[in-house]
């Protein structure tokens, strides 16, 4: 059943990324929102939770949230 915060650490754990580098992504706050937390108690790091609303696209363009997702995913060099 989704979501699944041990799938997800294991992901981050095989890919030697921390939970505090990474954003659980989901439309649920308690569901998702609490598994982001869950990974970061499995991984010992805090996560970050991004809330994206099902069914609603804001104000924002969707190519300035992707350029914000990019960034936040996509490592700098």
């Amino acid at each position: 059943e989704k979501p699944e915060p041990t799938a997800t650490a294991k992901i981050l754990k095989r890919n030697d990324v921390a939970p505090s580098k990474a954003i659980f992504v989901g439309d649920s706050r308690v569901k998702d929102g609490g598994a982001a937390q869950q990974v970061g108690n499995l991984l010992g790091s805090p996560m970050r939770f991004l809330w994206a609303r099902y069914g609603s696209y804001g104000t924002a363009p969707a190519e300035k949230i992707f350029e914000q997702l990019k960034r936040g995913t996509h490592k700098l060099e």
